[in-house]
């Protein structure tokens, strides 16, 4: 299942994305706290002008500027590592795929299926992984935020710890809609590959039936294409008009209120500046999590497509079994190739022409002497039915 599929995906990438979640960590603890060294700092020069202080403030803040550009450094490599190593994975599997089930998987899966794999899957997989590590460092972000504005003022600190995750439910709420126009979107695109690789590879029907059906169901399948893609493209602006404006307009409300507890003088001018920081950086983790949300929905459509299409199992013969075939340690069998169907014998070292009246028939022996499937009548080697063999 898709389930399974993308812990599989992220058992193979542990390593980048271990490495990632400690930089992502420890980079966005770190722009996380630099309000309260701004805000302390304020206090100290309002009441001391620039004394020794601000100056130890300001070469801790310049560390710690270059830890964090180290460790965001560090989180763009390991993540591009990361997505890297999905995609590739991904890459792998539908060649592999393709490969050892051969004929049998275009009769169950479409060729604009197996191609919106390689071509879009692979990369939303591939960014869900990605963008993981740097999910887990918004919020461990979140939690020191919270912890360090409690300290400060409980009541402003609960108005941004309540207020944050209902701003971020809200967005939410359009991500829904959203997932289940992409995965309606990602279906016509399917259809329209489908078409296209259909007309490339039937030239000779083409010829029979004439163009304009073939260019009337392109045509078509296009335009649905188009309506979906705009569909989409609607539920996407209005989730990232909410992504800004929720939140900015929150920092407004919480400003708003620290302003006025200044002004009341229960909250400091270095406390206002402070409180304010914070709240501006909480719109970064709310950000990284919709965004996430989104990641997680085009990959779970991508994965669940991955799924079916690993699904397919071969008319002939186990997908393992081609898996493990080593053609070099294949030994040579000797004999007449009988089917017992129609009792045709082909002798072994003769050139042999069949004519069938129906031209099904001939096609129906054909798949079966060459073991395309394991149903129908048996077909023997030397006396051995081909399906007791490799």
């Amino acid at each position: 299942g898709a389930g399974a599929l993308l812990r599989w995906l992220l058992r193979r990438a542990a390593v980048p994305v271990a490495l990632a979640t400690l930089a992502a960590c420890t980079s966005n603890i770190i722009q996380a706290i630099v309000p309260a060294f701004l805000g302390q700092a304020l206090d100290a020069g309002i009441e001391n002008g620039l004394n020794a202080r601000i100056w130890g403030i300001g070469a801790l803040l310049l560390v710690l500027f270059v830890v964090y550009a180290v460790g965001d450094t560090m989180l763009s490599y390991f993540g591009v590592q990361a997505w890297m190593r999905t995609a590739f994975d991904v890459d792998r599997l539908v060649g592999r795929q393709v490969s050892a089930t051969g004929a049998d998987l275009s009769r169950q899966v479409s060729t604009g299926e197996v191609a919106t794999i390689i071509a879009s899957d692979a990369e939303y997989l591939g960014n869900l992984i990605e963008h993981l590590p740097a999910l887990l460092g918004a919020a461990a972000s979140f939690i020191v935020v919270a912890v360090l504005m409690l300290r400060t003022s409980v009541s402003l600190g609960l108005v941004v710890i309540l207020g944050m995750p209902l701003v971020a439910a809200i967005v939410t709420l359009v991500i829904r809609p959203l997932q289940k126009r992409q995965a309606v979107q990602r279906e016509a695109q399917s259809a329209v590959t489908t078409i296209t690789t259909d007309t490339v590879a039937g030239l000779r029907i083409l010829r029979g039936i004439g163009g304009d059906v073939f260019a009337r169901r392109y045509r078509d399948a296009s335009q649905e294409l188009r309506r979906r893609g705009v569909e989409v493209a609607s539920s996407q602006a209005t989730l990232m008009t909410l992504q800004v404006l929720l939140p900015e307009l929150f920092a407004a409300i919480v400003v708003w209120i620290a302003a006025r507890m200044a002004v009341a003088g229960s909250l400091s001018p270095g406390g206002l500046i402070t409180f304010y920081g914070y709240t501006a950086y909480l719109s970064w983790p709310l950000w990284v999590f919709t965004n996430s949300v989104q990641d997680y929905t085009r990959a779970v459509v991508g994965a669940r497509r991955l799924s079916r299409l690993l699904e397919v199992t071969p008319a002939a013969g186990s997908l393992v079994e081609r898996l493990d075939l080593d053609p070099a340690a294949a030994h040579p069998i000797s004999g007449d190739l009988v089917d017992t169907g129609s009792d045709l014998r082909l002798e072994e070292g003769r050139m042999t022409a069949l004519v069938c009246p129906d031209p099904e028939v001939s096609a129906d022996l054909a798949t079966r002497l060459g073991r395309f499937t394991d149903s129908g009548p048996t077909v023997t080697l030397a006396g051995r039915p081909l399906t007791t063999m490799p």
